[in-house]
């Protein structure tokens, strides 16, 4: 999980917090569901302090703050623990991510020896303003990729070539492209899991949190008022009307 702290649009983003609990930690717990060695990758240490106070059962590797994407600070992982056949990258951007709707399929699509790396799209079908219907394709930002594949990419960054239009766009998936990767796009009839990338979208997630804490105590207290009710009618102290 590479971890950035000074994200253009809302510095300091993974600690952002949202009911209280760092953004970052989120995805993390949801990570720390699967079987596999999990490492945030950041170049900061009041994250690496963060993940460490919430005990995760995860492990922190400083990264060089010069990377310029996510996949760059994979490479630097991929050469620092070189025995395993798979690296996935997980943004920790993604607080209510579904793991199993958004990895699965890319985990399926490396089961061809000819693919490089896979990534998902949500295919989301929607109705214009004008009543008709449309496909809108939202990229997730998940990645699987081989070890030969993140050293490729990785040593292609002082490609001018190949860096042109990643630079014009800011999609490190066109360098992948570029150096001729067979990059697997995976489409996923879902909809596209919640991104922080900006205040707003902070402000819209914490005002979610809320409604949900907000909807279970009103639950929790309906469900307690209920058992009271029935107790108090088993044993003939309470009547209905």
């Amino acid at each position: 999980m590479p971890a950035r702290f000074n994200s253009t649009r809302l510095p300091g983003k993974p600690l952002c917090e949202i009911g209280g609990v760092p953004a970052i930690v989120y995805a993390l717990r949801e990570c720390s569901l699967w079987n596999f060695p999990v490492i945030v990758a950041t170049d900061d240490e009041r994250i690496m302090d963060v993940i460490k106070a919430f005990d995760l059962k995860v492990d922190v590797m400083m990264t060089s703050p010069d990377h310029e994407s996510g996949t760059d600070r994979m490479a630097e992982v991929a050469e620092a623990h070189p025995d395993h056949d798979l690296y996935i990258n997980v943004q920790g951007d993604m607080p209510f991510l579904d793991l199993n709707t958004w990895l699965n399929p890319c985990l399926a699509a490396m089961d061809d020896p000819k693919v490089d790396m896979a990534t998902p799209v949500a295919v989301e079908n929607i109705v214009t303003p004008n009543f008709s219907r449309s496909t809108e394709w939202r990229h997730v930002g998940i990645y699987a990729y081989r070890p030969d594949a993140l050293a490729k990419y990785y040593a292609a960054r002082t490609d001018k070539k190949a860096r042109k239009m990643e630079k014009q766009f800011g999609l490190e998936q066109i360098r992948a492209r570029s150096i001729g990767l067979n990059v697997k796009v995976v489409h996923v009839n879902a909809i596209a899991p919640l991104e922080l990338n900006t205040k707003s979208d902070l402000d819209y997630l914490n005002a979610l949190v809320h409604r949900i804490n907000w909807t279970q105590q009103i639950y929790s207290d309906a469900l307690l008022a209920y058992e009271d009710l029935k107790d108090m009618l088993e044993d003939g102290t309470g009547s209905v009307h």
